[in-house]
């Protein structure tokens, strides 16, 4: 969970992701996805979405030892993060 005035929508969220992670975002191949009420965006070992303004969920896995499944499964078993 990360916690942040920046993180006030969800393209700020990815905004900060990709610097972080030192990612180039134009690079940065993700799909929307819907994540109970909340919109989110998922590659192929991360998905985030925000729970509320300042309130971001980022799941991240290592794609030497998961599938992109175990990640939506992972992602779909996460609630009430605020």
């Amino acid at each position: 969970m990360l916690r942040g005035d920046r993180l006030g929508t969800l393209a700020e969220l990815r905004d900060f992701l990709a610097e972080y992670h030192e990612r180039d975002p134009a690079d940065w191949a993700l799909t929307e996805f819907q994540h109970g009420e909340d919109h989110g965006l998922v590659g192929a070992v991360q998905a985030f979405w925000l729970a509320r303004p300042g309130v971001g969920i980022n799941v991240l896995i290592d794609p030497e030892r998961f599938t992109t499944e175990t990640l939506g499964a992972i992602t779909k078993g996460i609630a009430g993060a605020e």
